[in-house]
């Protein structure tokens, strides 16, 4: 019974401290494991930067179809200037033959026609105006200038306006006339078009007249 008090009054702290002990080794795996799961959340991230490399290719812009050719003022353009027709006659004369009483016994006709090769070449800057050459319709040659307007919604049509020497008005040479020409474009490639063009008047001869060019914007 002493024995048996002994080991009750004496053993009880030393269970209580025992198990204290065995409490604190269970805790300290239990700490170590906590750091070691902390310290693995932390550089994942960084193994996982490091050894899986990003596989997404860069995307490169393949450049698409040319548009058509119209009419830019980001660029000059140099043309050349071809043939004409004209709706009619330059001019008409006729001949009347008459005897000694008055009376007509016989007539002739004569009729000139326009020159309808006109070469030559004109060069327009990047503002749109544009200064020019060629052998013109009354076969005599031309110096010309003006400028060509166009629109952004109508990008293939232009109205040309200026001034050209070398045409005769009322049978009489003038040093100047004015041009007011509406033209559409004929696009034949990026920077090539053809160029037809609507002359309503040619001097004095109210004939229509439509002249083809072809011209290359730089």
């Amino acid at each position: 019974m002493i024995r048996s008090r002994s080991w009750h009054g004496i053993g009880l702290p030393m269970l209580l401290m025992l198990g204290e002990g065995a409490a604190a080794q269970v805790a300290a795996p239990t700490i170590a494991t906590a750091r070691l799961a902390a310290t693995s959340e932390v550089e994942a991230p960084s193994m996982a930067a490091t050894s899986w490399p990003s596989a997404t290719m860069p995307v490169v812009d393949e450049p698409g179809p040319p548009s058509p050719a119209s009419p830019s003022r980001d660029g000059a353009t140099l043309g050349l200037h071809l043939v004409s027709y004209h709706s009619g006659p330059q001019e008409r004369v006729t001949t009347l033959y008459v005897d000694q009483d008055g009376r007509v016994v016989d007539q002739s006709t004569r009729t000139t026609r326009f020159n309808g090769f006109n070469p030559g070449v004109y060069y327009r800057f990047e503002n749109q105006a544009q200064v020019g050459l060629y052998y013109n319709s009354v076969r005599r040659w031309t110096v010309y200038g003006g400028y060509l307007a166009t629109s952004p919604r109508w990008p293939l049509l232009g109205l040309f306006l200026g001034a050209a020497s070398g045409y005769t008005v009322h049978r009489r040479a003038r040093a100047i006339v004015p041009i007011v020409a509406p033209s559409v474009r004929l696009p034949m490639g990026s920077d090539v078009q053809a160029n037809l063009s609507w002359y309503p008047d040619i001097g004095r001869y109210a004939v229509q007249a439509f002249h083809l060019s072809v011209e290359r914007r730089f």
